[in-house]
């Protein structure tokens, strides 16, 4: 019987040949594909693994905060939120099991400063008239801003022996004193009261604008980031260090109010690009007389007069970009010029009083449609309804008359407000004549060095909103029109209300604060989890009890950030009219921004998606792989239906042949699944990509399977051969009778004549069809719920930058799993249609003998081949479609429904490709050697 076997296999050996390809492509298929996804999912778990653990795993914010309605949360999530979470709260979350280190923060707002006093020169200066210009400018990243400007002029006395009378008259003359205010032509000569006159003036600077404060935990703030590993100047903060009567000037003489010193760690350098410029020149050595200046016309007159001299023109320290000596005797000192650089007069410090000003609140967005086509969300940001800043507070009211600026400028600035600022009364009583009830001074104790520790928060694959040490991440990417444009980074500038912030110039303690602002001052606790390990659901979940644990204990609100991503989210600057929300300039739209929002617990769904999607690669091509060795085994089994009523006549038994197929069956398993395995691992040798043992043990076993599974119906087919019909039949032995034929051609008789005799004939052998049909039905719906698989993975990592990066390590197996599904639907439709040429080689014959062209044949047989294609694939994708709707299996990128036509367009083009082999053998058939054998 083997003989007789092999001798069937060698007779039909491009059948053979295709059966065999199978079990030879699938064993490739299942080795390649398995060692391809692995390796790439455990490069992706790799990836996951280094980055999915933040410096915290949760964060606590107070109870007025509102959570987000999805798992995106925009990047000032943190920011906004002046308090609300008590001392006593924050004790009891750290007692809670599994919480390793819980590290407060506390936004105190807004603090002024006043500028430092600074001397031109190290000597003192003559006699005379002078001007100060000074310019602060700060670049968003995009165009430099002119923040502020202001010009002070100054009439210096000849001699400290005049300065006393000339006050004297100004002090009794109200109306010149008013004319020079207005002016702003001060008398001054600050000398006379320093080294016996003999020291160089010193002059006020301008203000730069106030700073963010923020209270920490020192010890856990130690834990989390390691704080002190980060100090460049002075000493770290400890928990000794609170709020305290400032040292042997407790009090304010003669007005009995307290004096406290706050201990404050300076940020090194801010992020951002802040100068000011100062340029001081004299105006004219001549002694001219007050009132005559001002009948001449004031400053006009003296700004425009002759031989003017330069004295400095340079750029000036400013508290955000660290000021020289700052901590010598822990407050500002006052600053001198000596030619080269800006040094600190020892003995000589300014005033270092605290002014709390304000708070600002988080941003509010409103979703719009994306510039240029860009999917995803997008959103624009809604202006401030009030573009100045708040009233200043009773304690600085009637401060400047005149005088130099010495508290942020109550102007509009030339950049929109986005943020409330909340007005402070920290050091305000209602109680005249002075408004104050307490006097806040600083004390610096150290400097720390923020870029070095920002690097810690630095990670682009887990970035959080963690603006302590560093401004948010943000990316100019189209122009107000919505056109792209040269990316560019935004910087914070000095606008306390603007869209970045700048990080707090200086840190203080919980101790302080609580003492400053009350019990409720904490804004965000940051936790950090012990026991996290590698990257899973079950750290995941352990994270989230812990969470759960503070909701039930505290009633604060919660939000789990292991596993978080940013999320790249356009955003709009939009710009104001003058007018619009109480502006009164003209501020151009900067543009559309790509702001880093984050995804809550991004790592754990990848982690579980890169789970499912394998094994979906893998089901969906062995399924499709099935259908192609059910398809290739029903045409060989109807191929040597005649040899079998043969066997069957000389006295073979039912079972004998079904013996016989199932050998050849199991026989061409074993080869092709051998040859397959040999082929698969020298490719993953050469491609470096080694395969997992199990799989290679497992292959061949598979293989086996899938032979029997492929055999079950060829089996029923033979079982089902008449000998006697078949015998008589010849190859059409399904040919139905004549009354049959009339049936059917009545039936297409609505259609052409050629698309007619099509059906027929497809309706003629019905059986074949079928199992061509239902390859075609698994094919378009395995590939559709294969194809949207792909594209909801896809949708659940793009966006995310840890996603992109796991997407691009993931490419490699999505793709070869469509590829392979699609040749092997390519070789079913192939293999089917040439067998059918095959087999019908008598009919083919006989119609060009009674006049058929060999091109009309042909269109005949692609109608067939694109009549399977299309009965058998729409049913696939409705009853796919079906399955997504019932699974809610649903994903915004690409509609399911677009999915499926696309699909089927696919199928179509594959239909129309695999009938050109068919038609080619078609042509080449000897029609008179078929004729003469007929």
């Amino acid at each position: 019987m083997w003989q007789v076997l092999l001798a069937m296999l060698h007779r039909r050996r491009g059948t053979t040949l295709l059966a065999g390809g199978g079990f030879f492509l699938a064993a490739c298929t299942l080795i390649l594909l398995t060692a391809t996804t692995q390796s790439t999912v455990i490069r992706a778990n790799d990836i996951i693994s280094q980055n999915w653990r933040p410096t915290y795993d949760l964060v606590v914010l107070p109870p007025q905060a509102k959570p987000p309605a999805s798992k995106t949360v925009p990047a000032d999530f943190m920011a906004g939120y002046g308090g609300g979470i008590s001392m006593q709260q924050y004790q009891q979350i750290k007692k809670i099991s599994g919480v390793e280190v819980a590290a407060p923060i506390s936004y105190l707002g807004y603090v002024n400063i006043p500028p430092p006093d600074v001397a031109f020169s190290t000597e003192r200066l003559p006699g005379g008239y002078y001007e100060a210009d000074w310019t602060l400018t700060a670049s968003n990243g995009i165009q430099t801003l002119t923040e502020r400007q202001q010009r002070s002029l100054y009439y210096l006395p000849p001699s400290c022996d005049t300065i006393d009378s000339l006050r004297q008259r100004l002090s009794s003359h109200q109306a010149l004193s008013s004319a020079l205010d207005k002016q702003h032509i001060q008398v001054t000569d600050s000398s006379c009261g320093f080294n016996g006159g003999g020291g160089p003036q010193t002059f006020t600077s301008v203000n730069t604008g106030p700073f963010l404060l923020t209270a920490i935990d020192p010890n856990a703030e130690n834990q989390l980031v390691h704080l002190d590993q980060h100090i460049a100047n002075g000493r770290m903060l400890s928990e000794q260090d609170t709020l305290a009567p400032n040292g042997s000037m407790s009090v304010t003489p003669v007005t009995n109010i307290p004096r406290y010193g706050v201990p404050l760690l300076l940020q090194q350098r801010l992020p951002g690009q802040l100068k000011l410029q100062v340029s001081f020149k004299r105006l004219t050595g001549q002694d001219i007389d007050l009132q005559q200046v001002i009948d001449r016309g004031g400053a006009s007159y003296l700004t425009h007069l002759p031989n003017q001299q330069q004295i400095v023109s340079t750029e000036a320290p400013t508290l955000q970009n660290s000021l020289p000596g700052v901590l010598k005797q822990g407050y500002l000192p006052a600053l001198q010029w000596n030619s080269r650089s800006w040094q600190p007069i020892d003995n000589l410090g300014g005033d270092n009083s605290m002014t709390f000003l304000s708070q600002p609140s988080g941003l509010t967005y409103q979703s719009v449609p994306a510039p240029d086509g860009q999917g995803g969300s997008a959103y624009t940001l809604i202006p401030s309804t009030t573009q100045h800043p708040p009233a200043l507070p009773k304690s600085l009211q009637g401060q400047q008359n005149g005088a130099p600026e010495t508290v942020p400028s109550t102007q509009q600035g030339p950049d929109v407000a986005f943020r409330d600022l909340t007005p402070l009364h920290v050091n305000d009583s209602q109680q005249a004549p002075m408004y104050i009830k307490a006097n806040y001074e600083t004390n610096f104790v150290g400097q720390f060095t923020s870029p070095s520790i920002a690097a810690q928060f630095g990670n682009p694959l887990n970035w959080l909103p963690e603006t302590s040490y560093a401004a948010q991440p943000a990316q100019l990417q189209y122009d107000a029109q919505g056109k792209p444009v040269a990316a560019k980074d935004l910087q914070p500038t000095t606008n306390p209300a603007g869209f970045m912030l700048q990080p707090p110039v200086a840190l203080t303690t919980m101790a302080a604060a609580q003492k400053i602002m009350g019990d409720k001052n904490i804004s965000v606790i940051r936790v950090r989890v012990a026991g996290v390990g590698s990257a899973s659901e079950a750290s995941w979940c352990k994270v989230a009890q812990v969470a759960q644990e503070i909701r039930q204990q505290t009633g604060l609100q919660v939000f789990v950030t292991l596993g978080s991503s940013p999320q790249p989210t356009l955003v709009y600057l939009p710009g104001l009219h003058a007018g619009q929300n109480g502006s009164t300039r003209e501020i151009a739209p900067i543009g559309w921004v790509r702001d880093s929002w984050i995804y809550i617990g991004a790592a754990v769904l990848y982690i579980s998606q890169l789970g499912s999607t394998r094994l979906l690669f893998l089901a969906a091509i062995l399924l499709v792989c099935l259908g192609y060795l059910i398809v290739n085994f029903s045409a060989l089994a109807s191929a040597q239906q005649r040899e079998f009523a043969v066997l069957s006549a000389l006295g073979w038994r039912p079972w004998q042949p079904i013996r016989m197929f199932l050998g050849q069956v199991l026989l061409l398993a074993l080869v092709g699944g051998i040859c397959g395995i040999g082929v698969a691992l020298l490719l993953a040798v050469l491609l470096q990509m080694p395969p997992l043992l199990p799989v290679v043990i497992w292959t061949l076993p598979v293989i086996l399977l899938l032979a029997l599974l492929s055999v079950i119906y060829p089996l029923g087919y033979i079982w089902s051969v008449r000998p006697a019909q078949a015998l008589r039949a010849g190859a059409g032995a399904q040919a139905s009778g004549r009354a049959d034929r009339e049936r059917q051609t009545r039936a297409w008789s609505w259609l052409s004549p050629l698309l007619s005799l099509a059906l027929t004939n497809l309706a003629r052998m019905r059986m074949r069809a079928l199992i061509a049909m239902a390859s075609a039905f698994f094919t378009a719906l395995l590939l559709i719920i294969m194809l949207n698989g792909l594209v909801a993975f896809r949708q659940s990592l793009q966006g995310t930058i840890l996603g992109d990066t796991v997407l691009i390590q993931t490419q490699l197996p999505q793709i070869a799993g469509v590829v392979f599904a699609l040749v092997f639907t390519f070789l079913s439709v192939a293999n089917l249609l040439l067998l059918q040429v095959r087999e019908r080689r008598q009919e083919i014959g006989l119609l060009q003998a009674v006049g058929w062209r060999p091109g009309l044949v042909q269109r005949m047989f692609m109608q067939e081949g694109l009549a399977l294609i299309v009965c058998g694939s729409i049913p696939g994708a409705v009853v796919a479609l079906w399955i997504l709707v019932q699974q809610h299996a649903t994903q915004r990128i690409v509609p399911t429904p677009l999915i499926a036509l696309a699909v089927l367009i696919v199928m179509g083009i594959l239909g129309t490709l695999a009938t050109i082999p068919a038609m080619r053998q078609a042509k080449r058939l000897p029609i008179t050697e078929i004729l003469r054998a007929e």
